[in-house]
């Protein structure tokens, strides 16, 4: 965790202009240092299937995804981009079924909301050929 929260270092460089002749000092910085891979949560696909409710919990801020009845869970999601890696059928479920929400976390709801419909416009969504497009 250290080595993530450093403070940039910069450092002085001197070079000469051809014109003039004159001495020119610029300040360069090391790159930052970055995710280049967002993690993203990978669902065990088949077990998606008997999806028939999503409703999004008040106390943690997750959505859950649970059968027929509220006691079996089959999964919670924390981030609203994790629905990207279903597949286009529990994506149509989702959507169909809508996700139920209390005032308190409709600005979470609307969240999970928008990114169904994104999948559905762009067309990204687990199994979709999204990358191998022209």
């Amino acid at each position: 965790m250290k080595k993530m929260l450093r403070l940039a270092v910069r450092r002085r460089v001197r070079s000469k202009d051809l014109v003039t002749g004159k001495c020119i000092y610029k300040i360069v910085y090391k790159p930052t240092r970055c995710l280049r891979k967002i993690p993203m949560k990978e669902f065990d696909l088949n077990v998606l299937r008997g999806t028939k409710r999503w409703y999004v919990d008040g106390k943690t801020g997750e959505a859950v995804i649970t059968r027929k009845n509220v006691l079996a869970e089959i999964v919670r999601i924390l981030d609203p981009m994790w629905l990207v890696n279903m597949k286009i059928e529990d994506l149509k479920k989702m959507k169909r079924h809508s996700l139920q929400y209390t005032d308190d976390t409709r600005t979470l709801a609307m969240q999970y909301i928008r990114v169904v419909k994104f999948s559905f416009k762009t067309g990204v969504y687990a199994g979709s050929d999204f990358y191998s497009r022209d």
